[in-house]
């Protein structure tokens, strides 16, 4: 069997049979794979260590055709190695965002996307302190509804077509100061004149959609620091975006139930009233 090599993060990794794992890996060029490593259980093995969660490497394996797994040879980790400061939130956090990967459809015409932005919020955890992760979180979900195509509509109105947002003093605020209303199953914001009662809605007030629209599309060039979200709103988008992704995802990902606060981003949204026309 040809052996070939890919640029790699590893997912996950779980015991088969006595000496081997089964390691599934994100490549750039051929998507979500899973292989057979062997002898790398014992202490002693060749590649012991080289495949935790995580890691950035080079994997070397072999296809074969009548297989769903692939044979792993080697694994190389690519220099310089990102070490990851030890802390259970954090890893709690990398563990849902390489489940949402395996989740969703991970071919060559997504990878490069997908491994993209997977690289880039390991190398932002390496330096992230715990505050920014529930951020990071939010910005990581974005990302990934970006590349599945299942982004939010935040421009303009979902029923009438008008734009949510106009600038001003050289940033984006909402063209109209009451509250708006994120629609979870259609994904996208109605706003105040064309609110209306029903399931899985959910209501965003302005302030919350002016931080949201400096935070995610600063103006001009990009700031030393990206801005931060205030807690209120960020509780506030987290909740609409994550009952978003839920609402496209075939199960809920089991390591959401362990983030902090993961239980309240699965809580039932209530619906909103309508509210009158200006």
């Amino acid at each position: 069997m040809k052996v070939v090599s890919s640029e790699s993060i590893v997912l996950r990794q779980r015991d088969f049979k006595d000496r081997d794992r089964l390691v599934t890996f994100l490549t750039r060029d051929k998507g979500k794979l899973t292989g057979i490593a062997k002898g790398v259980k014992i202490l002693t093995g060749r590649g012991v260590g080289s495949y935790e969660p995580f890691t950035r490497c080079v994997i070397y394996y072999a296809e074969k055709p009548s297989s769903d797994l692939v044979h792993i040879r080697k694994c190389d980790i690519v220099p310089p190695y990102l070490y990851l400061h030890p802390g259970y939130d954090k890893f709690l956090y990398l563990t849902y965002f390489t489940e949402l990967i395996e989740m969703g459809p991970v071919g060559a015409v997504e990878a490069p996307a997908l491994f993209d932005l997977l690289a880039r919020v390991l190398a932002r955890a390496a330096e992230a302190e715990p505050a920014d992760f529930p951020a990071l979180r939010l910005e990581f979900e974005l990302d990934w509804l970006h590349c599945a195509g299942l982004e939010p509509e935040w421009r303009h109105c979902l029923e009438c077509g008008e734009p949510i947002f106009a600038g001003r003093n050289g940033a984006l605020h909402p063209r109209r100061l009451t509250a708006h209303q994120f629609d979870v199953p259609r994904g996208g914001l109605r706003c105040p004149n064309c609110r209306r009662s029903g399931a899985g809605c959910h209501d965003l007030l302005p302030g919350a959609l002016a931080g949201f629209a400096a935070w995610r599309w600063p103006a001009g060039e990009l700031p030393a620091e990206t801005p931060r979200l205030a807690g209120a709103v960020l509780r506030d988008l987290q909740e609409a975006v994550s009952a978003h992704l839920l609402h496209h995802l075939e199960r809920r990902p089991r390591s959401l139930a362990l983030l902090p606060g993961g239980e309240g981003a699965e809580r039932v949204v209530p619906a909103v009233p309508a509210a009158p026309a200006d």
